[in-house]
């Protein structure tokens, strides 16, 4: 459901009939209608032209809206402690590539294709070298709620 916020946000951006499927690739989303990106450049997508078809990723404008989605909290999380005290740092590409990959998990229902904590942890190490980190909370929570919502079908 919290990742379907972003889904909804761009299918409201697209022509009745068009597609809009989680990518296979390096973007967050994939969709048939490129006459949609002026208007999902509007939303806060960065758009980008694929052959026939459109990529549709994430940008910092939008990591507010993630926020309210994913509000997991665990006191005895460790990494997600200090990862939280990185909020207010600049926000590095390679974040962004994170949370993709951390969203298009949680979209599809199924373990991701390697470990998220040290893809987590790899990213963070990068990103305190170059001062940012301040969306690594939010890829945090976002892995552990996938987590969750998997412990609980179980």
């Amino acid at each position: 459901m919290r990742a379907n916020k972003l889904r909804h946000l761009a299918e409201g951006c697209l022509p009745e009939g068009a597609s809009l499927k989680t990518d296979r690739g390096r973007a967050l989303y994939v969709s048939n209608c490129p006459e949609a990106r002026s208007a999902l450049e509007t939303a806060g997508f960065y758009v980008a032209q694929r052959g026939a078809l459109i990529t549709i990723d994430l940008t910092r404008r939008l990591l507010p809206a993630l926020e309210g989605c994913f509000l997991y909290h665990d006191p005895d999380d460790a990494l997600l402690r200090q990862l939280g005290e990185l909020a207010g740092r600049d926000v590095r590409d390679e974040e962004l590539r994170l949370l993709t990959l951390s969203l298009k998990a949680l979209e599809r229902g199924g373990a991701a294709k390697t470990d998220p904590d040290k893809q987590l942890r790899r990213t963070a190490a990068l990103c305190l070298r170059s001062g940012g980190g301040g969306a690594l909370a939010l890829a945090c929570r976002i892995q552990r709620t996938q987590k969750e919502e998997r412990r609980y079908e179980d």
